[in-house]
């Protein structure tokens, strides 16, 4: 008995391409178009799950806006935007664009002679600044110039308004009863503003030129091996400087390990500077008391001081700026330090 074979003309293809012959048609006609159904939904879910998926950025309360990830206040765009060298700030207020590109027109400084500059700073001894009996301390540099003062016990005001503004005057040959602030020094020494504006409204802070910290890293730092009343800086530094320089760095490499602690922290600080009440450094021990204790110092500076000092610089943002130069700085001085820190030394470099 011959079996016939089944009519061509009966052959079909569902949906899904499958081959079929008759009778079988049309139920799996259903079945395929059944499924097809089944996925619209899910297929409508995650198309409109896309935009979010594509864009997840944080909702921002105003008056923050959204820039670069982060909800920031308007004050502090302008800050960033001005570090990175998008805008700049006429004395009138108003805005203009500037080029990013590198070697743009800038009032050329004269090379800077390091030793003339630095001497009286080294010659003049606030009551606070330096600290001659708490450990550690720094070896001996067989200079008395140097071996009187112990290791330097301020922040950067304390090094700046103490010492280093009263040597630039000097160096400057401008007379010791002249009253000028510091910006105008440093345009004078260097062709550069020292801050780019002012931060906040009830309270308020400068806001670093990020080109001043640059030309000031280049320039007013002396190699290891320059001799200065015949001994070399390197020693200098280990005898004075080791001390406040390795809390600059601990302190921001404190903040980095969490990679959102310093924005976190910054975000913070701000909405408290809203307050007419705000007191800096009531609001820093209480946030920072118990950090890095080997640092405490009663009479002077100590950590909390250091990380508003960070704080600040990341609202200003020149933070990233100042940690790199302070890492070349530790390089340099401090290879010991660098080595005792390998596995997170590159915190300061971003990474």
């Amino acid at each position: 008995m011959k079996i016939r074979p089944q009519n061509p003309c009966l052959l079909h293809k569902t949906l899904d391409g499958t081959k079929v012959f008759g009778s079988n048609v049309r139920s799996l006609e259903i079945q395929a178009v059944m499924k097809l159904f089944g996925i619209v939904p899910l297929v409508i879910l995650l198309i409109s799950a896309i935009p979010s998926l594509a864009n997840d950025q944080p909702k921002c309360k105003p008056p923050k806006k959204l820039y670069k990830g982060e909800c920031l206040h308007p004050e502090i765009i302008t800050s960033r935007e001005q570090s990175s060298g998008k805008i700049t700030e006429r004395s009138s207020g108003d805005k203009k664009k500037v080029s990013t590109k590198q070697g743009g027109k800038r009032n050329a400084a004269p090379s800077i002679d390091l030793v003339r500059l630095w001497l009286p700073w080294f010659q003049t001894e606030y009551k606070w600044m330096f600290n001659k009996e708490d450990s550690p301390q720094g070896p001996s540099t067989g200079q008395p110039v140097f071996d009187h003062l112990g290791r330097f016990n301020g922040d950067t005001e304390v090094f700046f308004w103490v010492g280093m503004d009263n040597a630039i005057q000097a160096y400057l040959g401008i007379d010791s009863k002249t009253s000028i602030d510091r910006d105008a020094l440093f345009r004078k020494l260097s062709g550069l503003p020292y801050l780019q504006g002012e931060i906040g409204t009830k309270n308020t802070f400068g806001s670093y030129n990020p080109d001043m910290i640059r030309w000031a890293a280049a320039n007013l730092v002396p190699k290891p091996d320059q001799i200065i009343l015949g001994v070399s800086a390197k020693q200098v530094y280990d005898r004075i400087f080791f001390h406040a320089v390795r809390m600059y760095a601990n302190t921001y490499i404190y903040l980095k390990r969490n990679p959102n602690r310093l924005s976190m922290e910054a975000g913070a600080y701000f909405e408290a500077m809203q307050n007419e009440d705000f007191w800096a450094d009531g609001w820093l021990e209480e946030r920072f008391g118990s950090a890095l204790p080997e640092y405490e110092n009663n009479n002077g500076i100590d950590p909390p001081k250091v990380f508003g000092f960070w704080i600040r610089r990341y609202l200003d943002g020149t933070s990233q700026v100042l940690a790199d130069e302070l890492f070349k700085l530790l390089k340099k001085f401090d290879p010991e330090f660098v080595k005792q820190h390998r596995h997170e030394i590159n915190l300061l470099r971003g990474k």
